[in-house]
């Protein structure tokens, strides 16, 4: 599982990625944060707006800060489904 917040370096920025922790650490999964703030990088990605958070390489949103729910949600969606007998 892995959450990358594409942005540039601010408030907005900080509160993303303590949601995003905040998110993992409910549900406990394996996962990582990753923020890509280098410019060349952002082009590289395709990414137009920001920030832009991805939930296993999925787009989830741009340009808003998500909540801690709706991270905890996207996460939840990205989990591997138990098949049931």
């Amino acid at each position: 599982m892995i959450i990358r917040i594409s942005a540039f370096p601010g408030p907005r920025t900080e509160q993303i990625v303590a949601n995003a922790h905040a998110a993992l650490g409910s549900l406990e999964p394996e996962g990582a944060v990753e923020w890509v703030h280098d410019v060349h990088e952002l082009i590289k990605q395709g990414v137009t707006y920001t920030p832009e958070v991805t939930v296993n390489e999925k787009v989830k949103v741009t340009g808003r800060v998500p909540s801690i729910h709706e991270l905890t949600k996207w996460i939840e969606e990205e989990l591997p489904r138990e098949v049931e007998a």
